[in-house]
């Protein structure tokens, strides 16, 4: 269970020097304006001490014991507003069963305290709010004193103001060292001396979120703007995509129209290439049959040749020898016609 502690704060805005203060105190205190951070619905406030009507109180407290409110001096202290309370889990479950029970032994228990600090003689006030974050009382104390005055000790003891009974040297680790001695039934501690911690009312804690939540806004409508702007971004270039991937698309088209027709080529040229390799094996084929043709061609006109000799030499022809060759060079004369050359001699 985490450890709660007893709460003692005087306003930091210093002593009350004036009516308007006071007047505004009263206001706030009676809730005459509604204020955000109020709970619904929650208890109005309630005057422990005082009939609600805080400058009045004040007055006939000062009247009672011979001061004339009118004549405080200008920049006089009138009185001061503490606040009493503890931390919030005292006021809750975390701060173990029935905290309603606990909270109204609490409510006496400060009283109590707060006469110990001031005496009942010096309150004027003291209102509990149940509508906040954290139950709390507001005390208004006097700082009244009971003294002869040098001047006229004839007098004899006279009361008067005196802010240094509530706020003198030590006043102040002295109220919070009787409220803790007070608290201590409660389990509640008391903060660490000279810590310079101030309390911070609900109010500034409400202000703090708002602050927050403000940030908060300003940066989803920051985030809102932003995010409309990469939709647009992102329209835009998913348009330029569009159009990229349509450009592909015709690219690919005619690539492969143009692979369409390079097949169409290849295969006629595979045609052409085999109707050449057709022809060429059948020029190849008339070659062979040519070649052999003249082969047999010379062949036989070496026969020619050699049958020429052969009857040059058996006969000694001259002339006939002559027109043997020439025949056999003029070409394509048979055995056949030479015969009868020789019969025609």
């Amino acid at each position: 269970m985490q450890t709660s502690y007893g709460v003692v704060s005087f306003d930091p805005r210093g002593p009350v020097k004036n009516w308007q203060r006071v007047d505004k105190i009263n206001q706030h205190n009676n809730r005459a304006e509604p204020l955000p951070h109020c709970k619904e619905g929650a208890p109005l406030p309630v005057h422990l001490i005082g009939t609600g009507n805080l400058q009045s109180d004040i007055r006939a407290k000062m009247l009672a014991h011979g001061i004339d409110p009118d004549a405080i001096r200008k920049n006089g202290v009138i009185g001061f507003e503490v606040i009493l309370s503890a931390s919030h889990a005292f006021f809750t479950d975390e701060g173990g069963p029935e905290p309603m029970k606990r909270t109204g032994a609490w409510i006496g228990a400060a009283i109590q305290a707060a006469e110990r600090i001031w005496e009942a003689d010096r309150i004027v006030a003291a209102v509990l709010h149940l509508d906040e974050h954290t139950p709390h009382i507001h005390v208004f104390v006097l700082g009244l004193l009971l003294r002869t005055n040098k001047r006229r000790p004839a007098d004899g003891e006279t009361w008067t103001l005196d802010a240094r009974v509530i706020s003198g040297p030590g006043q102040f680790q002295r109220a919070h060292d009787l409220y803790a001695e007070t608290m201590q039934p409660f389990g509640l501690s008391r903060g660490a001396e000279r810590s310079e911690r101030k309390r911070r009312p609900y109010s500034d804690e409400l202000a703090k979120l708002k602050r927050r939540k403000d940030a908060m806004d300003q940066a989803i409508e920051a985030a809102q703007i932003a995010k409309a702007r990469f939709n647009d971004l992102h329209e835009a270039e998913k348009a330029r995509w569009q159009e990229v991937h349509r450009e592909q698309a015709r690219i690919v088209n005619e690539a492969e129209a143009e692979k369409r027709k390079a097949r169409g080529l290849i295969n006629r040229l595979e045609v052409e290439r085999r109707r050449h390799a057709s022809v060429v094996v059948k020029f190849q084929a008339a070659s062979e049959r040519s070649q052999k043709t003249a082969a047999r061609a010379t062949a036989f006109r070496h026969a020619l040749r050699t049958l020429h000799r052969r009857s040059t030499r058996e006969r000694g022809g001259g002339a006939a020898a002559g027109r043997a060759r020439r025949a056999i060079c003029a070409g394509g004369r048979t055995r056949r016609s030479i015969r009868s050359q020789r019969l025609a001699r």
